[in-house]
């Protein structure tokens, strides 16, 4: 309690009051306990980072990666905790009986065996809670638990799409309301009119590159390529006939055949 009163001078109780702590310490205090009892029933091995992958372990056997997302921790990190239990002789890994090019962890007999006893250890620190706390207060715990906070962790997070600050003025000034889809509708207008003016640039630019390289080939064709390929003619028949070799060229490059042969 010294450490509180410190934290009310100081201005920072809110890192021992605010619920998540509360809820942490229940929650640590509740794990002691059952953890001691099993010592005191011969499995002195178990700690309470083993609890993350039991609580997590159907007694049907569960993929790695679904025991790692279960316990929101890592693959590598629950592998290491498998390996640790399964030296201890909890759990074994064992071939997919749905998909044999994949593996599952299950508990061994003796992991059943443990599991029976870390139930009993729970029931025992549950009820050694309940004369502590009484009848009343230990189910309006456990309803409101039960009831309004696991249904609010178990569901899934979705990230809040952000919209742009001035959506919801422009959308006021167009006469849409916001809870009927109006802010929606204008930021989706948005990203469309942002896509077509995205697509209207790159198409100018490859146009303008496009047409340069004519340019470029136009200027060389007269200067360079006549006399290189056709030295026989005079200079305007060898011009014409390096632009009709081009034209050509790029005719029979696009022609169906041509492409169906690269393909």
């Amino acid at each position: 309690m010294q450490h509180i009163s410190k934290a009310k001078k100081s201005g920072t109780a809110w890192r021992h009051a605010n619920i998540g702590r509360l809820l942490n310490n229940a929650v640590r205090r509740f794990e002691a306990r059952v953890l001691e009892l099993m010592s005191e029933r011969g499995h002195e091995e178990t700690r309470i980072a083993h609890v993350s992958l039991t609580r997590n372990l159907d007694v049907e056997g569960t993929r790695l990666t679904e025991l790692a997302r279960r316990a929101s921790m890592s693959k590598q990190a629950m592998g290491e905790l498998v390996d640790q239990c399964a030296e201890l002789g909890l759990v074994d890994r064992i071939a997919d009986p749905s998909d044999g090019r994949a593996r599952i962890v299950k508990f061994t007999r003796a992991g059943l065996i443990w599991l029976n006893a870390f139930r009993d250890a729970v029931d025992v620190a549950e009820r050694e809670m309940r004369a502590e706390l009484g009848k009343a207060a230990m189910d309006a715990i456990r309803r409101d638990i039960a009831d309004q906070l696991d249904p609010l962790v178990r569901r899934p997070y979705h990230k809040q799409k952000t919209r742009p600050k001035n959506a919801v003025g422009r959308a006021k000034s167009l006469g849409l309301r916001e809870h009927e889809g109006g802010v929606d509708a204008v930021v989706a207008r948005d990203r469309a009119q942002s896509a077509r003016r995205r697509i209207l640039v790159a198409g100018t630019i490859g146009t303008a590159i496009e047409w340069y390289d004519f340019f470029i080939y136009g200027l060389i064709a007269p200067l360079v390529f006549d006399q290189l390929f056709f030295p026989k003619f005079d200079q305007l028949t060898a011009t014409l006939a390096v632009l009709c070799s081009a034209i050509s060229a790029t005719v029979w490059a696009a022609s169906p055949s041509c492409c169906a042969r690269s393909s």
